[in-house]
Parts: structure tokens; C-alpha cells; sequence
């Protein structure tokens, strides 16, 4: 199990104030290795377990990994919405790190913004909050936006390093 730093557990703090307070899109911003992947994994698992259903977009692979085998780390069952050898990486790699794989089942989607984008129509669930990893990509005409402007009642959580692009 993870636990957060006390930076951390005062920013996911200051999230839910900032969400009770009615803003939709707090914007996170810490440096390279100030742990954003586990602040809002723990808020997505913390969502997930209140029945919320999440959407957590990354824009490369390796970011869907990451976001995945730190939802594991949590115990947060998910989905990941991406190529099929994604997902079989995913799952292969949770099963070495961990004895187990936490993808399959739940109401929390790790997708690939490009396969998301393409897949709106079919998904099962409208998500309450959408987590954009390295959120300095979200513009309007882009792939984020249009993922983002699909669920315009969902709450944003978008953290990014660079937040001027």
C-alpha cells in the first residue's frame, strides 16, 4: 500500500476544498518526481470507492502503465481503454510486481486519449471525474478537449508540470 507525503495528503486535501467550493478544474502543478501519479491515483481510488467512476487520460503508453500500476499499488480495480497489448502489458506486469492484476472490472478507466476519443459511444460508464495527466496538451480543438467536452458535467483534476505551454 502507498501512502502519500504530507505535501501530498495536504494537496489532495486542498483538492476536496477546492472541489466542495464548486470549481471544476483545480489545476495540479508539481515538479517532475513530486509524485502527481500517486496524488490523483489516491484521489481515483478514493472516488472509486464512493461509487464514483473515473476517467484518467494519458496520451503514451507508458503513462497508461505507470497510471495503471499505481492504481494497483492502491488495490483500485480498473479498466485501461487502449490496445489490447497495453492492457495484456498492464496486466503481465501487475502480476509480477504484485502476485495479482488489478485491470478487468470497476468504474475506473485508465485510457489512452487517442483510443478514448475514438471509443465515447461505447463507453458503459459517464465518468464524475477526469483525471488529465500531463494536462498542458489539453486545448480545445485537441484529442483531450474533445474527450473532456464529451462529459461536460464530469469534474476535472488535471496535473501537469508545465503548466504553460
Amino acid at each position: 500500500m502507498i501512502s502519500l507525503r504530507p505535501y501530498q495528503d495536504r494537496l489532495a486535501t486542498a483538492l476536496r476544498v477546492a472541489y466542495g467550493e464548486g470549481h471544476r478544474a483545480p489545476l495540479v502543478v508539481l515538479p517532475t518526481g513530486g509524485g502527481k501519479t500517486t496524488i490523483f491515483a489516491y484521489v481515483t481510488s478514493s472516488a472509486a470507492a464512493k461509487g464514483r467512476c473515473v476517467y484518467l487520460l494519458a496520451h503514451r503508453a507508458e503513462l497508461v502503465k505507470q497510471i495503471a500500476m499505481t492504481l494497483a499499488r492502491f488495490g483500485c480495480q480498473h479498466r485501461i481503454v487502449a490496445p489490447g497489448a497495453i492492457v495484456r502489458q498492464c496486466q503481465v506486469a501487475q502480476f509480477k510486481a504484485l502476485g495479482r492484476s488489478f485491470v478487468g472490472a470497476g468504474r475506473v478507466y485508465v485510457c489512452s486519449a487517442q483510443t478514448l476519443v475514438k471509443r465515447l459511444e461505447e463507453m458503459p460508464d459517464k465518468p464524475d471525474i477526469i483525471v488529465i495527466d500531463e494536462a498542458h496538451h489539453l486545448t480545445l480543438e485537441s484529442t483531450w478537449g474533445r474527450c473532456v467536452e464529451a462529459f461536460p458535467e464530469a469534474k476535472l483534476l488535471p496535473v501537469t508540470a508545465t503548466p504553460i505551454r
